[in-house]
C-alpha cells in the first residue's frame, strides 16, 4: 500500500473517531447525571439538527398559507350553548374532520346547554374529541388515569385523543410530538394522529415519537362570528378548534412561543411529512457521523502536515484549524438541509456535529497522553534494569 493510501486509511484516525464518539456520549450522559449540569446536558441531549433548519426556514417574513388545516379561535368563547352553535355551523360547511382542542370537565347547571353541547357533537360527521393522560409511572410506561369530557359514557362512538403535549423538563422546549401512549394497557392514539387518519379514513398510525415539522407555514383563522361568511374555505379541510390568543396554553418551540391548537396543527402536517419522507436509522446517524468526523481528521492531519513545513503558515496553524473545522460544520449542515427540504430525507447530525467540533481539542489530548507514555516507557525500562527483581 503507497503512501497516498496508508494516510486515507490511517487506524489511529479511526481510533480517534471511535473515541470521539464515545467521548460525545460520556460527556452527554455526564451531564445529565449530575444535577448542577442538568441544564447544559438536557440542552445538549436534546440539541436537534432540525431546530437550525425549521429557524432558517421560518427566516423569512412572508409565510404560506396551509391549504389543509383551518383554525377556529374560541379564546373569547365560553358558553356552551355558543360552542354547540359553532360546531354546527362548522359541521354544516362540510370539513373533512373537526378536532376539538378543549375539554369539557364538569356537568354545568345550564342543563339546556349541555344537552345542546352533546347533541351538536353527535351529530358531527367527522369529529375527534379531546382528552388528557394523568397518573404517569415511568416503570410501566403508562397512564392510570385521564381527564375526559362529562359526555364520553353517552358518545363512547366519537373518535377521542390525548392532547398531552411531549415537553422536555429541562428546556421547557416543545419539538417533538407522540403517536400513540399507553393508558390502563391499552394504547390510545393522540389528538394529531387521530385527526389526520380520520380525515384520510385510515386506522391512526402505531409508531415511536417523532419531531414536529415547524416548517415556513401558518393557518387561516377564524374567529367565531366569521364561520358562514368563510364556509368555502372551510370545506374539505381539517378544522381545529381551540383557544388561540390563550397565553396559558402557548409553548415555547424552535420558531418561537405557540398556541397549543397550532402546536396540534403542525404535529398534523408532521405526519403528513413523515408518509413521504425517508427515515434514517440511528445506527445510519451513528455510521454517518462516524464517516464526517473520520474525514475532518484526515483534513485536519494534511492542515498539521502543511504547516509544518511552510514557516509562514506554520505560525497560522490553530486559526487555518479552527476555519477549517467551522466551514466544515456549514457545509455538513446545509447539505443536510438540502436533502431534507429537496428530497426529504433527514439525518439528524446532532451527534457529528458536537464531534467535529471536539476534534482538535481530542487530538491535543490524544497527542499528550502519546507523549506521556514515551516518558514514562523508557525511565520505566531503567528502573527494570536495576531492579534485582528483573535480574
Amino acid at each position: 500500500m503507497n503512501k497516498f493510501w496508508k494516510k486515507i486509511f490511517n487506524f489511529e484516525n479511526v481510533f480517534l473517531s471511535a473515541v470521539t464518539l464515545l467521548i460525545v456520549q460520556g460527556i452527554l450522559r455526564l451531564t445529565m447525571g449530575l444535577s448542577f449540569l442538568n441544564p447544559m446536558g438536557s440542552s445538549m441531549d436534546n440539541f436537534s439538527i432540525s431546530d437550525i433548519f425549521f429557524q432558517i426556514e421560518n427566516a423569512s417574513d412572508v409565510k404560506d398559507i396551509n391549504p389543509d388545516i383551518v383554525l377556529v379561535d374560541i379564546s373569547d368563547v365560553y358558553d356552551r350553548n355558543e360552542l354547540a352553535t359553532l360546531i354546527n355551523q362548522i359541521d354544516a360547511a362540510h370539513p373533512k374532520t373537526i378536532g376539538l382542542d378543549i375539554i369539557f370537565e364538569g356537568v354545568k347547571d345550564d342543563a339546556i346547554a349541555n344537552k345542546h353541547l352533546i347533541d351538536a357533537i353527535s351529530n358531527a360527521s367527522n369529529i375527534v374529541l379531546s382528552c388528557k393522560l394523568t397518573q404517569y409511572d415511568p416503570d410501566d410506561d403508562t397512564f392510570y388515569d385521564i381527564v375526559d369530557n362529562f359526555f364520553s359514557d353517552d358518545l363512547q362512538d366519537k373518535s377521542k385523543g390525548y392532547t398531552n403535549l411531549t415537553i422536555d423538563n429541562g428546556t421547557q422546549m416543545l419539538r417533538n410530538m407522540s403517536y400513540v401512549r399507553s393508558y390502563m394497557g391499552d394504547t390510545i392514539a393522540s389528538f394529531s394522529n387521530l385527526i389526520y387518519h380520520n380525515s384520510v379514513s385510515k386506522k391512526p398510525t402505531i409508531k415511536d415519537d417523532n419531531f414536529i415539522v415547524f416548517n415556513n407555514q401558518e393557518f387561516f383563522t377564524l374567529g367565531p362570528k366569521e364561520i358562514d361568511t368563510f364556509s368555502s374555505i372551510i370545506k374539505d379541510k381539517i378544522v381545529l378548534v381551540g383557544a388561540v390568543n390563550d397565553e396559558a396554553d402557548k409553548y415555547f418551540t424552535p420558531i418561537g412561543r405557540l398556541p397549543g391548537v397550532a402546536i396540534h396543527a403542525f404535529s398534523i402536517l408532521s405526519i403528513i411529512e413523515s408518509e413521504r419522507s425517508l427515515a434514517i436509522p440511528v445506527w445510519v446517524n451513528v455510521l454517518i457521523a462516524f464517516i464526517l468526523i473520520y474525514i475532518a481528521l484526515l483534513v485536519v492531519d494534511w492542515i498539521d502536515d502543511l504547516c509544518e513545513k511552510n514557516r509562514i503558515l506554520k505560525h497560522w496553524s490553530n486559526t487555518i484549524t479552527v476555519l477549517f473545522v467551522f466551514t466544515f460544520l456549514l457545509i455538513v449542515v446545509f447539505y443536510d438541509y438540502y436533502l431534507y427540504s429537496t428530497h426529504h430525507i433527514y439525518i439528524d447530525l446532532g451527534l457529528c456535529l458536537l464531534g467535529i467540533g471536539l476534534i482538535d481539542w481530542i487530538k491535543e489530548i490524544y497527542s499528550a497522553v502519546l507523549n506521556t507514555f514515551t516518558i514514562i516507557q523508557p525511565e520505566r525500562s531503567k528502573l527494570l534494569t536495576k531492579s534485582k527483581f528483573y535480574r
